[in-house]
């Protein structure tokens, strides 16, 4: 008898414990919702962590099928940018894990209904020029993405200052503006 009611006892107190950690979440899960702008300023870091991670099927599934990329801010000067990569040919470079490290600093977001636009800096090394003068690069952005039902979309990037480079992450955020001592990459 006294170990069906040690039992029934135990039963009912992880009900409790269970219930009242379900109505803790839930209650927490309805204040803590994040908003359409820290959605998109998440998802920038979320992007470059995910390229850098080689993770070829989340970057696609986050990429519109007409995305664009703009590399170098030669275009702001009205020369050809050194690169443009769309979705096929970007894809590869996630798989083939170029960019060891891609970290976000001065993150800022406008928000137009179903559209957004980010810009900022970020911090990245790619794999080719670990141990040369260009080991690492600093550039500023501008992202636009777009919202389809409750998933954004990354649809565009232009690179508006940059690349800087440098052989090391501080030499590379060198003449590139004010930067959070804590930007780095390993």
């Amino acid at each position: 008898m006294k170990a069906t009611a040690r039992m029934s006892v135990a039963v009912t107190l992880a009900s409790v414990v269970l219930l009242g950690g379900t109505a803790a979440t839930a209650q927490g899960a309805a204040t803590e919702h994040p908003t359409d702008e820290q959605q998109v300023l998440a998802l920038d870091q979320k992007v470059g962590d995910l390229v850098v991670a080689g993770d070829v099927h989340a970057v696609d599934k986050v990429m519109s099928p007409d995305f664009m990329m703009t590399h170098g801010d030669q275009w702001t000067y009205g020369e050809k940018p050194s690169l443009v990569d769309n979705k096929a040919t970007f894809l590869p470079r996630v798989a083939g894990k170029a960019y060891s490290c891609i970290k976000f600093d001065n993150i800022k977001a406008e928000l137009h209904g179903d559209v957004a636009i980010t810009y900022g800096r970020y911090l990245a090394s790619q794999v080719a020029n670990a141990g040369t003068p260009n080991a690492y690069f600093t550039v500023w952005y501008e992202r636009v993405y777009e919202k389809h039902g409750n998933r954004w979309i990354y649809l565009s990037h232009r690179t508006v200052k940059g690349p800087h480079f440098g052989a090391t992450p501080e030499q590379a955020k060198q003449d590139m503006g004010p930067a959070n001592p804590a930007l780095t990459c390993p």
